[in-house]
C-alpha cells in the first residue's frame, strides 16, 4: 500500500528544494499535535519517500500490536522522475518514477494515541532507522 495521489492535473513538475537550514526555516504547518498524544518529529528539511513512509508505518504498526491510533500526517505528492540506465541525453524528461514528501525541519509524520509513552516512544525509535534523516519524539504534556 504505497501513498500516492490518485489523479494530477500535471503528472511531472519540478521537485524544488529543500532547506536543510533548521535554525531559520522551520515547519509553519503540520508542526503541532493534533490528533495524538506522541508525535515523530522531522529535525531537519528532507525529502521522504513513500516507501520509507510505508516502512516506518508497517513497523509503528507492528511494534503497537493493533492498539492504539496511527495517523499519517504526511503524503508524497511529488512526482520524481528517472530516465532509463543508458538511455542517451535529450528526448524529453523520463517517466515518474517515484513519490515523496517534502517535510520541513519540525514536520509532524506520525502521531499516535491510545497507547503508553514507552510502546510509543519504542515504536518511534524504530521507526526512525527506515526513514533515514534525523527524527525526534514529542508527547502531549497532560494539562490540569
Amino acid at each position: 500500500m504505497l501513498l500516492k495521489p490518485k489523479k494530477r492535473s500535471y503528472p511531472k513538475f519540478r521537485k524544488g528544494r529543500i532547506n536543510l537550514n533548521q535554525s531559520q526555516h522551520k515547519a509553519k504547518a503540520f508542526n503541532s499535535l493534533v490528533f495524538g498524544d506522541f508525535a515523530l518529529v522531522s529535525k531537519v528539511g528532507a525529502r521522504c519517500s513513500a516507501k520509507q513512509l510505508e516502512a516506518a508505518r508497517r513497523i509503528i504498526r507492528f511494534q503497537l500490536k493493533k492498539t492504539g491510533k496511527l495517523w499519517i500526517r504526511s503524503f508524497p505528492d511529488i512526482p520524481i522522475t528517472a530516465k532509463a540506465v543508458g538511455v542517451r541525453m535529450g528526448k524529453g524528461k523520463g517517466s515518474v518514477d517515484h513519490w515523496v514528501a517534502r517535510l520541513e525541519a519540525g514536520h509532524t509524520i506520525f502521531e499516535v494515541s491510545g497507547v503508553s509513552s514507552f510502546m510509543a516512544t519504542l515504536a518511534f525509535q524504530k521507526a526512525i532507522y527506515k526513514l533515514g534523516f534525523p527524527c525526534k519524539i514529542i508527547a502531549r504534556i497532560a494539562s490540569l
